[in-house]
């Protein structure tokens, strides 16, 4: 082992490892970010299970003894169930923006009424790509216009189960964990990310004033916060 403390970035519904550029540029440990193009996501064919099980193997690439997992928006859900399958190796938790749903819960679940009701509809007519005005507004908003070319031109539809399948029963680690709320979020608001960050047994919960994508709105903000936790835990 090479290091003590790696970090693993998982990104959100639809994007990319690339969304994380500004911030793993100033982090000071080893880490990866999630890649998915191993997975047949846009035929709905991999699971939820699927999904950790490729970032499982990216962090054991990692080499190192313990691993932070850095969870953004949808991936909260893979984070979650990522970090039962780490076990005693899992060091912190940071959700930024992040969905974490309860025990035994989907990522719809975490949606406020009604939309928890409606999603799964819009899921099985309309798939889980949004119209280029819906992630221009939503994903685009308090960004720059080449970064929200970049999230349009890039972003990619995911497998249904992504937001459907229910996690494992059991209950968050109790590990050291941030929560990096987006006090000017469009796509979640408040309500769900507090309910999330509540979750997170005794998160630290740090604002941003920023939308959804928070890497690469305000990097430098994002990567001190991680670069924090990683600290503490190297200590």
């Amino acid at each position: 082992m090479n290091s003590k403390i790696g970090i693993i970035f998982i990104h959100g519904a639809g994007l990319g490892g690339w969304i994380w550029d500004n911030v793993v540029k100033n982090i000071s440990v080893p880490y990866a970010c999630a890649d998915y193009t191993a997975l047949e996501r846009s035929t709905n064919k991999a699971t939820l299970a699927e999904y950790v099980a490729v970032v499982n193997k990216q962090v054991e690439a990692l080499n190192v003894q313990r691993v932070i997992v850095v969870a953004h928006s949808v991936g909260g859900v893979v984070g979650n169930e990522l970090s039962g399958v780490l076990g005693e190796k899992l060091a912190a938790y940071i959700g930024v923006s992040a969905a974490i749903p309860k025990p035994g819960g989907n990522f719809v679940s975490t949606l406020p009424f009604p939309q928890k009701l409606i999603m799964p509809i819009i899921l099985k007519l309309a798939g889980t790509k949004p119209p280029e005005s819906a992630i221009r507004s939503g994903l685009g908003d308090g960004l720059t216009a080449s970064q929200t070319d970049a999230i349009v031109a890039k972003f990619q539809q995911e497998s249904v189960h992504l937001y459907t399948d229910k996690t494992s029963p059991g209950p968050m680690p109790n590990v050291p964990a941030l929560y990096i709320r987006t006090t000017s979020d469009k796509e979640f608001p408040l309500s769900v990310q507090n309910e999330s960050a509540a979750r997170l047994v005794g998160a630290k919960v740090y604002d941003v004033n920023s939308g959804h994508m928070p890497m690469l709105s305000n990097a430098d903000i994002v990567a001190a916060q991680i670069n924090g936790v990683a600290a503490s835990l190297n200590d």
